[in-house]
């Protein structure tokens, strides 16, 4: 009777022994399966599919074809030329889109955009030349007839305006054949005359023809003077008047007919244009500047292109306009058809410029855009 109570007993602590097993097996099982339930594995959260990134925003040559400087060469006026803005894909060439039509209403006849630069991210600038109507408007960039003005005043737009440029230190510089003013970024004229035509030292003493103007990057203005007896280029102090530095062109019958800093440098090209095929006459010039608040110097040149030794496929005469992309350090040169004293019509080259080299080479072998009812002349462009 013990012996059988004993042997009840053990088989009952052995089934206790069991359950309590079986418990704690359960609970291992099930944590497992709830933590397998709330957090994905490595494996599966590396496989969760991404986003795309967004598409690049697409850029855009901007081309004003209007009353342009290209030396003696041209004799485009306010009303034979194409006076039109539009953009171009900047990787094709095509064009896109006609932003401006100064050939036809509400527009008139003598409408010629000289110049066109950023203003804000929903307008451009584009600067009107026509006397008795000269005006800077806001030109949406999607394109329109309907263009508010920015500015009219004549004290800013006293005369024949030829070339614009923004001041590195904010506002616009504006040449108007023999003076330069200058506008805020708002429209407000700061000085109605940085210089006039006779700045004197190295600047020149006899400045008729304010062919182009740049900006130092502490806000100087570059000077291009346009003339056979004055060819050169100079800077004015920022505050007006006083001359920094001046230099001659390369040749006396070398006519500074545009000029481009390199964004984020104080390097300078210039490109000069003349009537004939000689040495130095069409030419591209890179210059370095040096500057303090109260000074300035001009070195060089490095001439990165000269008609006279280069051959066919790199033939630019008559530079009317340039323009630099930083991204992918292209060149943009409005250049004549040929070199016929008398320039008809222009195209657009597109070159590969290195800045630390300074050296030009083309990387596309035909013409980037070619010459059209609307490239008569190319008067201003940029890229945005």
């Amino acid at each position: 009777m013990k012996n059988g109570n004993l042997i009840k007993k053990i088989h009952f602590c052995i089934n206790r022994i069991k359950s309590i097993r079986f418990i704690f097996v359960f609970l291992g099982i099930t944590s497992l399966a709830l933590m397998s339930c709330s957090k994905p594995s490595v494996d599966e959260s590396s496989n969760t599919p991404t986003a795309p990134a967004a598409p690049a925003a697409p850029k855009y040559l901007y081309v004003a074809s209007g009353l342009c400087q290209a030396g003696a060469n041209t004799t485009f006026t306010t009303v034979t030329s194409s006076n039109r803005v539009y953009r171009l894909d900047l990787i094709t060439g095509q064009m896109e889109r006609m932003l401006a039509d100064y050939s036809g209403p509400p527009a008139i006849s003598g409408d010629s955009p000289i110049g066109i630069l950023p203003f804000n991210n929903d307008f451009f600038l584009s600067v009107v030349e026509r006397a008795g109507a000269r005006r800077v408007e806001k030109v949406p960039f999607t394109g329109s007839s309907d263009r508010p003005y920015l500015t009219q005043d004549t004290t800013l737009l006293a005369n024949t305006l030829l070339s614009v440029v923004p001041v590195a230190t904010g506002g616009y510089y504006f040449s108007r054949t023999t003076t330069i003013g200058k506008m805020s970024s708002t429209g407000i004229t700061q000085m109605a005359t940085v210089v006039g035509g006779t700045p004197g030292g190295a600047c020149g003493a006899s400045n008729t023809k304010y062919s182009a103007v740049e900006s130092t990057l502490l806000g100087h203005l570059i000077f291009a003077n346009s003339v056979a007896s004055n060819n050169r280029i100079g800077i004015i102090q920022n505050t007006g008047t006083t001359c920094l530095a001046g230099v001659n062109a390369p040749q006396v019958a070398a006519f500074p007919s545009a000029m481009l800093r390199i964004p984020g440098t104080n390097q300078l090209l210039v490109a000069y244009a003349g009537s004939t095929t000689t040495a130095d006459i069409n030419s591209i010039q890179v210059y370095d500047i040096t500057e303090t608040s109260s000074s300035a110097s001009i070195g060089g040149p490095t001439k990165i292109y000269d008609y006279a030794s280069t051959n066919s496929s790199f033939a630019l005469y008559g530079i009317s306009s340039m323009a630099f992309d930083s991204a992918s350090n292209s060149l943009f040169v409005a250049t004549a058809i040929s070199n016929a004293t008398t320039v008809v019509n222009y195209n657009i080259e597109k070159f590969n410029y290195d800045p630390n080299t300074k050296t030009l080479t083309k990387p596309i072998a035909g013409l980037y855009k070619s010459y059209s009812l609307d490239t008569k002349c190319i008067s201003g462009m940029f890229i945005q």
